[in-house]
Formats: structure tokens, sequence, C-alpha cells
């Protein structure tokens, strides 16, 4: 008896894989078909440099990381607070997110403009090319994230100060999995941002 029911347990990674919500599963797919988008992009932008060498650095792009890391401690926080039932505290924390974001975008906008004073425009060498391309990629990919932050910033706005509501949402299990799936792709977008910085800074120096 003993040995059958061992036989139907399920191993656990398969029994969580179960229990994934399937937006989560489908987000998880995303990224890494995103991911290897990028791969290759990298590597092209890294064969592109053979005859072509980057000397000034964007400072913008140095700041933009810490803009969007702050933004990840904002989510997390944010998570922490909807577990804590203080709508106000997660109100203020995904406002926090979003105007790091903002700067983020801004910072990346400035960086553009940085190249374009060395000398590197979109349509020039190759390398210039893909430098545009990729660092515009990420941003495009990252305003989908930040629309998706504006609207549930403004569901909990209309929510924070009607206890019946907040209640409703805390007792729904998909306004777990959305805060759950931003705050996932916002950190999915540093670790793919810190790796594009870092490439780039390579052939900077």
């Amino acid at each position: 008896m003993r040995s059958t029911q061992k036989s139907n347990r399920k191993p656990g990674w398969l029994s969580r894989l179960e229990k994934t919500h399937p937006f989560v599963m489908l987000l998880y797919v995303a990224m890494v078909g995103i991911g290897g988008v990028f791969f290759f992009l990298l590597l092209s932008f890294g064969a592109s440099q053979s005859n072509f060498k980057l000397i000034h650095y964007p400072k913008a792009f140095l700041v933009s990381t810490p803009l969007l890391l702050a933004g990840s401690w904002a989510l997390e926080r944010a998570k922490h607070f909807f577990a804590l039932e203080d709508f106000q505290a997660l109100f203020r924390m995904l406002l926090t997110a979003f105007v790091f974001g903002i700067g983020f975008m801004v910072s990346q906008f400035l960086g553009w403009s940085e190249l374009q004073l060395y000398g590197i425009a979109f349509k020039g060498l190759p390398a210039g090319s893909y430098l545009y391309l990729i660092s515009g990629l990420h941003l495009a990919h990252f305003l989908a994230g930040i629309l998706f932050l504006g609207y549930y910033l403004f569901q909990v706005k209309k929510r924070k100060r009607d206890s019946v509501k907040v209640l409703i949402a805390i007792t729904n299990p998909f306004e777990r999995t959305k805060i759950r799936l931003l705050a996932l792709y916002w950190h999915f977008m540093d670790f793919l941002w810190i790796v594009l910085a870092l490439f780039f800074l390579y052939f900077f120096l």
C-alpha cells in the first residue's frame, strides 16, 4: 500500500509546475524567447566590433542601472505590503517603482543623445546601429512593463480607500498573481539590462 502511494507521488518540481498559474508560465516562456533574441543580437554586436572601436560610454547608461534596480526594490516592497493588506503603502511603493521606471526611460534617451554627440549614429557603422537597436529593443520591452504597472497602479488607487474593494482584492488569488507577474517581469528586465550594459561597457573599454 505504501509503495503504491509513493509511486503515485509526483516529484516536487512537477507538483510546483502544476500549481503555477498559466499566466506565470506564459511569462516564463516569453522571457526565454526574449532572452534568445537578445543573445543573438549580442553575438551580432560583438562580431561587428572587428573594424570599429567604441570610445565614449554614455554616462546616462550608468545612471539608468541603479534606477532600474531601485524599481525592483520598490516592487518587492509592494508585494510585502500587499501581503500585509496595506493598500496605502502598496500604492506608494507602486508609484515609487513607476517613477524610477520613467527615470530609466528618460536616461535611455539621454544616453542616445550622448552617443549622437560622440558621433555614434544609428545609420552609421554596424556597431553603432546594433547599440541603438539592442538598447531600443530593451526599452520597448520595458515600456510594456511600465504600461502594465501604470494600469495596476490606477486600479490600486481606486481601491485603496474602499475597505470592501480592498477585501475583495486581497481574497482574489489573481490579484496576487498580477503583482507577482509585474515584479517577475521587472526583475527580468533588470537582469537583461545589466547583461547588456556590461556587454556594452566591455567594448567601450
